[in-house]
């Protein structure tokens, strides 16, 4: 047990603090303590989280919970009149008889939702929304107000519930009884008349203004549970309700937030945000000194969900965040408040955007950025009519207050109309208001249209002028269009807050309320008046109380791997991180296996051309390292970069696309021409087609473009690569090999060496004598050349060895096509700034068009640490490590020396696997599926394979099965063996797709096993026969399945007072395996399927396999867990030994020195799948498997079976 004391208190002096150097508090000891000395790994640590408990009001409490269906449905109110006199029927308290019907238009969760095309409304749709939100919400005040009163708790989606019947079977409304199956209409349902402001909040300083709407509530009674609470330990009568309880009250929590003002910003939030008087006390330093941003304020957004545990207890897990909103109102003179114009005239802005002029069109160059800006912002409209329209309302009989009222016109809540259209008139922003045109009918059928501009359209019938005619019309709703002048921003979430200074206010906020402070500041947001106040009445309802001390947990802090580098030199690892600096030799330390940059090439946009500068620096730090640069031999090593690179400018991506290809070129040139070969031959990789990939000797040529290169392949691929002339017979041929015969430095004898055995290293030749590099004083080429001859009885070999001189004309004779021989290995790209096009872009060029890893630096970021030169090019070099690494050099910048994940890999052939998905936004976009396993032992090496599917969150069962084959097929090219088990890590998958992963996923998997096996005619598993689902564990390795969850919102924290690092944050290693944490729903999520074999016992609290780990040492912030959880587990994995190799795996990451938060198999493939999906863009789906270069990724034929002997020449394309 880790021991700790509080944090020591001053009772010497009672004076209040005034301030000290530093600006901090002196009795806040929470920053100041020095971080306590750890104790030795693996040792026990109490830890808190962001978790309070709902415990029951009373010891023993019985509940009922009804649910309740909802559809929401336009209506109309008619309103009778009296046909004699005319006027509106009155009742006998003196109101108008009115009554609602529906408009006939499909409405909010029912069917046909999602087809409304209507140009009179907004498109309704099939989820929640800011209208159904305030329809529903207005809809609990009426209940509310009832007699007798009832309740109901809604967030706006198709759900309500309630502890209490709205109404018995015989009291509902209107009903539909069936004899037959129950259906939704044979359910009994009542209706409810709704009126609410259609386009603004019920809140809205101008709602008098803004038009009414009607709409009818059929709530449809859908099941009851009962939620039951003996003794102070919670159960529930049916654990197949767990789901509804879950649901029930996440939802009775979010009508909570919304009862108390609390602003949602998105359809489905997950966060809502205090306004903006409760911002002023809760954020006031993130407020201070903000008035550089005016249109944009921040916001304290706060996210809560109930969560029952595996111990059978019932949490709130809490968290807060700080967003961004639009300014509704700016303080004006004397106090006033004024609205936020989107047509900015001191700024000379439209939606932030900066325009030369309001008096002229907007340039064609700014309207995109322009229209993408207001497609970002919700906003009101407001103008005021002229005299001449009061003169004719008063000419019509209207009374003075009215026209005072109406005057004034504002149109609530409105978003830039984005349905697309060919015709002029129905485009979202008309850019020439001139061009478009309507009619107008004459009242009361006059028989008369009058054509209108917008301009005279305003001036004549609510004589407006407007200011700015030449500013664009913007379409609100179906052919509504408003001068943009009348536009006001209104409140709503602010998109596009990536500026420096927000960035900079939102790292600062996060850091000051890092770890337990974070904590301590939740419970102060949970005691916010209104807040509080709402969300007690809602747990009041199920007779709950929420306990608002954080939970205290058991956590482990793991022991680490060792790891090493070259030379067995130990790396000294610290909170999860280390340093490639020897502290004890002073000296950069070794790779543990170096690359071998074979060649490069250079493309530099830098503003002051001090790309060649950056290159040798890094050439240099390269080999500190041990890493293999090519040799300059004679010419220098600027020289060599001057060769290699091409500048261009980086505004421009025709001339990047151009001088990318130019510098490819000037890369050939150099590296395989005769005039700048240094040695007799270029060494690189390429691709042999029954031996894969291999080492191989470029011949030197007069010219690098010709499609086929002569090339010198290993003995093993091809021993003889030249025809001679017989000596014998000049008229014959003889294969030959060309070989060298050299003197080794300070010994006698001569050697004989291969040209493999040799290389060229600072103008010193070198070659390997009994697997040791050693200097050589002579070499001299000669031939190895087989002659055959034939005797009376038999025909026999034999070799000569025949000096240069004395052999005739020797032609090379082995050739590739120059695709399948690599050069450059690497492209060096020099950007001037941390500009995000220019970086995506080169690397759409690097990973599409030209199949070439690239590497990018920063101008900038190498002037800013000119003084730290050597660590900034050692983190380059890192990367380099890791991108060049293939099956060939297998290189590492360090290995596991030792540790638990190490053994466990050696023991048996075993593949870790992950994959993940990522999806564009919209409905109609696609979903990147990326395969990423790793192939040593010491996971560092890994391979990759990706798939495009129809946009879901679930891998269909094909794509799935592609893939696993695939990276089964490198596996085994690599090691030469198959894998006996595999252990699979899923990411991003929720806790409602956990079943769909066990049914569609896992089975995938087992069947891309049971093709491969297949392939083989002499196999066959009795089994399998007669079985829809293929694959079982007597024929297929043994899986283990793991979902790695990081969007989570559970957050563990040292206790108040303890300081763990300067961080504050808990340690690398810690691991929470408590009970109290784990879901309820993973302990019931997993049914396996008795076809395809696999067998998993019942999970329950004691044998349940889930962790919650903080892998990373987290530095800024708090850091969060990600939250394991193992849904099959047949490779007999304890969680002991699953959650060490978890943490061990997450130093293999192979760009960073630091444990990171995600194994790295799923930390490249989320990297390598985000990357793909920005190179997608329109492209067509049956073309959008060709969007990664062939280099990359493994190779299939047409009916995608996969190549056996095709190794990508660099497969680790996310590095």
């Amino acid at each position: 047990m880790y021991d700790h004391r509080g944090p020591r208190q001053d009772h010497s002096r009672g004076m209040e603090w005034r301030g000290e150097r530093g600006g901090r508090n002196p009795q806040d000891r929470s920053r100041s303590r020095e971080p306590m000395i750890e104790p030795k790994r693996p040792f026990s640590l109490t830890v808190q989280s962001n978790m309070f408990a709902i415990k029951p009001s009373n010891a023993t409490i019985s509940q009922k919970v009804y649910m309740y269906d909802v559809q929401i449905q336009r209506a109309k109110r008619i309103v009778e009149k009296d046909e004699a006199t005319g006027r509106f029927k009155l009742d006998s308290d003196g109101k108008i008889i009115s009554s609602v019907e529906n408009a006939g238009s499909a409405g909010f969760f029912s069917e046909g939702a999602t087809t409304t095309t209507s140009s009179e409304e907004p498109r309704m749709r099939n989820r929640a929304g800011p209208l159904s939100r305030r329809i529903l919400m207005k809809l609990k005040i009426m209940l509310e107000n009832e007699e007798p009163p009832k309740l109901i708790f809604t967030d706006g989606t198709a759900k309500v519930y309630t502890p209490h019947p709205l109404a018995t079977d015989l009291e509902h409304g209107q009903q539909n009884y069936s004899s037959g199956p129950t259906t939704q209409s044979s359910k009994p349902s009542i209706f409810y008349d709704v009126c609410v402001k259609r386009d603004c909040e019920e809140d809205f300083e101008d709602k008098d203004l803004v038009q009414n709407a009607w709409f009818k509530v059929q709530l449809t009674f859908a099941g009851d549970f009962d939620f039951t609470v003996a003794d102070g330990a919670s159960s529930w009568t049916t654990t197949s309700k767990l789901e509804e309880v879950a649901q029930c009250l996440n939802v009775a929590i979010r009508n909570s937030l919304l009862a108390a003002s609390m602003m949602p910003f998105r359809s489905s939030p997950r966060m809502f945000y205090f306004r903006a008087d409760a911002n002023q006390d809760l954020i006031r330093r993130v407020l201070k000194n903000f008035n550089k941003e005016k249109t944009i304020t921040p916001v304290l957004g706060v996210v809560q969900a109930a969560r029952m545990t595996g111990a059978g207890e019932l949490f709130l897990i809490a968290d807060f965040g700080l967003g961004w909103a639009q300014r509704e109102m700016l303080d004006g003179v004397n106090g006033q408040k004024v609205r936020v114009r989107v047509l900015d005239e001191k700024a000379s802005t439209i939606a932030g955007i900066r325009v030369p002029s309001f008096r002229k069109r907007i340039p064609d160059n700014l309207r995109s950025t322009i229209e993408s800006s207001l497609k970002k912002m919700s906003f009101h409209i407001e103008f005021e009519c002229g005299d001449k329209w009061a003169e004719r309302k008063r000419a019509e009989g209207m009374d003075d207050e009215k026209i005072r009222r109406g005057r004034k016109k504002v149109r609530g809540t409105r978003f830039l109309w984005t349905r697309r259209h060919d015709r002029v008139d129905e485009a979202p922003i008309v850019w020439n208001p001139a061009q478009y045109t309507f009619e107008i009918s004459g009242r009361d059928g006059a028989g008369y249209t009058t054509t209108h501009t917008v301009l005279s359209y305003f001036d004549q019938v609510y004589d407006v002028q407007l200011k700015y005619p030449e500013m664009p019309l913007v379409q609100t709703r179906g052919k509504e269009y408003f001068p943009i002048e009348m536009l006001f921003q209104g409140v709503g979430e602010a998109h596009g807050c990536n500026s420096d200074f927000k960035k900079e206010k939102a790292l600062a906020f996060n850091d000051e309320f890092s770890a337990s402070r974070r904590v301590s500041k939740l419970k102060d947001i949970l005691s916010e008046p209104n807040l509080e106040k709402s969300q007690n009445q809602a747990l009041a309802s199920f007779q709950l109380k929420l306990h608002r001390e954080p939970l205290q947990m058991q956590a482990t802090v793991l022991e680490p791997p060792v790891l090493s580098f070259g030379s067995a030199e130990r790396a000294v690892v610290k909170n999860g991180s280390w340093n490639l600096w020897n502290q004890q030799r002073r000296k950069t330390s070794e790779f543990n296996v170096p690359v071998q940059l074979l060649s490069f090439a250079v493309l530099d946009m830098s503003k002051d051309e001090i790309s060649g500068k950056i290159i040798e620096d890094l050439l240099r730090v390269l080999q500190k390292h041990g890493v293999q640069i090519p040799d300059v031999g004679a010419d220098s090593l600027k020289s060599m970069i001057a060769n290699v690179t091409v500048r261009c400018f980086a505004a421009n991506k025709q001339q990047i696309w151009v001088a990318f290809k130019n510098s490819i070129a000037r890369a050939r040139q150099h590296f395989f021409t005769e005039s700048n070969v240094s040695f007799a031959y270029s060494r690189t990789i390429a691709f042999f087609k029954e031996h894969g990939l291999q080492e191989c000797l470029v011949i030197p040529h007069v010219t690098a473009h010709s499609s086929n290169l002569f090339v010198i392949p290993p003995a093993k691929v091809a021993r003889w690569c030249y025809e001679v002339q017989c000596p014998a017979d000049t008229t014959l041929f003889a294969p030959a090999r060309r070989m060298y015969k050299c003197k080794v430095r300070n010994l006698r004898e001569m050697v004989t060496l291969d040209p493999f055995d040799l290389k060229l290293e600072n103008g010193i030749f070198k070659g390997l004598v009994e697997k040791a590099w050693l200097e050589l004083e002579v070499v001299e080429p000669i031939y190895h050349v087989l002659i055959r001859e034939r005797t009376s009885t038999e025909l026999f070999d034999e070799i000569f060895a025949l000096g240069e001189d004395q052999v005739v004309n020797p032609v090379p004779c082995y050739s590739l096509a120059s695709k399948d021989v690599e050069c450059p290995s690497l492209m060096f790209a020099v950007i001037p700034t941390k500009d995000v096009s220019t970086y995506a872009f080169v690397k759409y060029l690097s990973h599409v068009e030209f199949g070439i890893p690239s590497q990018v630096m920063v101008e900038e970021s190498y002037q800013n640490q000119r003084s730290k030169t050597e660590a900034y090019c050692a983190g380059i070099a890192l990367k380099l490590n890791t991108k060049l690494s293939n099956s060939l050099n297998r290189s590492t910048a360090w290995s596991i020396y030792s540790g638990t994940a190490r053994q466990w890999l050696m023991d048996t052939p075993t593949m870790i696997m992950g994959y993940c998905v990522a999806s564009g936004p919209g409905q109609d976009s696609k979903s990147i599926v990326v395969g990423t396993a790793s192939l040593d032992v010491g996971g560092t090496h890994c391979c990759h394979d990706k798939r495009v599917q129809s946009k879901s969150h679930i891998v269909d069962s094909d794509v799935l099965e592609e893939i696993t084959e695939s990276l089964a097929m490198q596996f085994f090219l690599y090691n030469n063996v198959s894998p006996q088990r595999i252990l699979v890590y899923r990411s991003g998958v929720q806790d409602g797709l956990l079943q769909d992963v066990v049914e569609y996923e896992i089975g995938a998997i087992r069947q891309a096993f049971y093709r491969l096996n297949m392939s083989d005619p002499a196999w066959s598993c009795e089994n399998c026969k007669g079985n829809t689902l293929r694959g079982c564990v007597l024929c297929c390795p043994s899986v283990t399945f793991v979902v790695s969850q990081g969007q989570h919102d559970i957050r563990i924290v040292p206790l108040d007072g303890v300081q763990m690092n300067r961080s504050n944050n808990v340690p690398s290693g810690t691991c929470v395996t408590d009970s109290r944490a784990i879901s309820m729903s993973s302990l019931n999520a997993v049914e396996m399927n008795s076809q395809s074999g696999m067998s998993q016992p019942e999970s329950t609290v004691e044998n349940t396999m889930d962790f919650l780990l903080v892998p990373q040492g987290g530095l800024k912030g708090t850091s969060r867990p990600v939250y394991y959880r193992c849904l099959l587990n047949e490779t007999k994995l304890t969680r002991s030994l699953l959650k060490n190799l978890t943490y061990q795996f997450s130093f293999q990451y192979g760009t960073a020195t630091k444990s990171v938060r995600n194994v790295p198999v799923l930390q490249y493939g989320v990297r390598l799948a985000n990357t793909i999906l920005s190179y997608l863009g329109n492209v067509p789906m049956d073309e959008s498997k060709h969007v990664l270069h062939e280099t990359f990724l493994p190779s299939r034929d047409e009916n995608g079976v996969p190549d056996r002997n095709w190794v990508p020449f660099r497969p680790h394309i996310s590095a």
